[in-house]
């Protein structure tokens, strides 16, 4: 079986974004069901990697607004200064 170093990244990579559309689309579905960390925002916890999406929900447009992906190691408010 070929394995390569560009193949397990891509693998990767792959599996990542996956699972950051994933969180996004559970955030479509139940946009209130997530935990708010800060008025308006919320955070979405990913299930295979330790990370969150940080969403905002607009009620009015009935969209979801995606302000940060970050690792859930980092100092929890790290995501505000993408703001």
């Amino acid at each position: 079986m070929l394995t390569c170093r560009f193949c397990k990244v891509y693998f990767f990579t792959e599996r990542f974004r996956a699972e950051i559309y994933q969180g996004i689309q559970k955030a479509q579905e139940t946009p209130l069901h997530d935990r708010i960390i800060e008025h308006p925002y919320r955070r979405i916890l990913c299930e295979s990697f330790p990370d969150r999406i940080v969403v905002e929900i607009i009620e009015e447009l009935q969209a979801v607004h995606i302000v940060a992906v970050t690792h859930q190691m980092r100092h929890p408010d790290h995501w505000k200064n993408r703001l």
